[in-house]
């Protein structure tokens, strides 16, 4: 019975743990930089990412990568906090287009969700920021069509894997940039 209790004791302090970390819990952006690319086969950090690549980024560097993506065509970016985020990943400024961008990082085809964050999101960035922004969904996958059609309606801008794979192309992104852009991602909005 003591072994029961035990037990049952050890798997609510992890679940308690996994929910409600502690700061010495978080991860570190260079932990995960290591975790990635520290492996046994040693990658070159400034060797330009392949799509292969950024299909296998965790979430959080998939939105890291996605602002140095926008970094490398000549945009202010701000990653925006990982939780609380008001439905934007990145906010990216230059003197000409301002972009809200939702990154999704999906293994299956990208739903109406991440047009509706993006969408709601506007009134409150464009308020924060002072500026006017084309609000945009990008992923490493497809998007189904009540999405399309969702994006159509709102005027969102979908950028699917295809486009992501061009732009890539044009603008090769490392993972030393997106481990920058992790490190420096804001706290707050």
């Amino acid at each position: 019975m003591k072994s029961h209790h035990s037990f049952i004791t050890r798997k609510k302090t992890l679940a308690s743990s996994t929910l409600f970390p502690t700061e010495q819990s978080e991860v570190k952006p260079d932990e995960i930089f290591q975790d990635i690319f520290q492996s046994g086969n040693k990658k070159n950090p400034i060797k330009p990412l392949s799509i292969y690549d950024v299909d296998n980024l965790n979430p959080r560097l998939f939105e890291a990568f996605v602002a140095a993506l926008y970094a490398k065509q000549g945009y202010q970016v701000y990653l925006t906090p990982f939780a609380n985020d008001k439905g934007v990943d990145i906010v990216a400024l230059n003197s000409q287009n301002n972009y809200l961008i939702q990154a999704k990082q999906s293994q299956s085809t990208v739903s109406n969700d991440a047009i509706q964050e993006v969408f709601t999101s506007k009134n409150y960035y464009s308020s924060h920021f002072s500026e006017d922004f084309q609000m945009t969904v990008l992923t490493n996958n497809k998007f189904g069509g009540s999405a399309k059609t969702l994006a159509t309606s709102t005027n969102v801008e979908l950028l699917d894997k295809d486009n992501l794979h061009s732009l890539l192309n044009e603008f090769p992104v490392s993972i030393k940039e997106v481990h920058q852009h992790e490190a420096q991602r804001l706290k707050r909005i």
